[in-house]
């Protein structure tokens, strides 16, 4: 187990059941995190960004952000969500590495995320 270092070099700093639990895999936020009505994701996935990236098949990425926009969060799949995050991806990083255009900042009116610091190491499920 790859993770065995690290287990052993915080034992005495982490409760028990954080240094045994399973390993689980990184997954990209959920659509939740990125899609509200107002969240800056819109500004960088726009139509002209798309269509500027010539690697990008624009008609599959258009149709994904026009349903995307037209759907409920709770209704979008994880599998979307993905989707969406690597096109946001992308896109901030060819604007910003190929165009040289620094990436937009979120409003000032965005509030901030929180984590529960004490349910992360119960393992519980993160309050939303």
């Amino acid at each position: 187990e790859e993770k065995h270092i690290l287990r052993e070099a915080f034992r005495g700093m982490l409760p028990d059941a954080v240094l045994r639990r399973r390993k689980r895999p990184y997954t990209a936020p959920d659509a939740a995190a990125l899609l509200a009505r107002t969240s800056p994701v819109w500004d960088v996935v726009s139509e002209r960004r798309i269509r500027d990236l010539p690697f990008l098949d624009a008609s599959f990425a258009l149709d994904l952000v026009g349903k995307l926009r037209n759907t409920p969060v709770d209704a979008i799949s994880p599998g979307e969500g993905q989707a969406l995050c690597l096109l946001t991806s992308l896109l901030l990083l060819h604007a910003w590495f190929v165009e040289g255009q620094p990436p937009p900042v979120a409003p000032a009116h965005t509030p901030p995320v929180t984590v529960n610091v004490a349910r992360v190491a119960s393992d519980a499920p993160l309050d939303r």
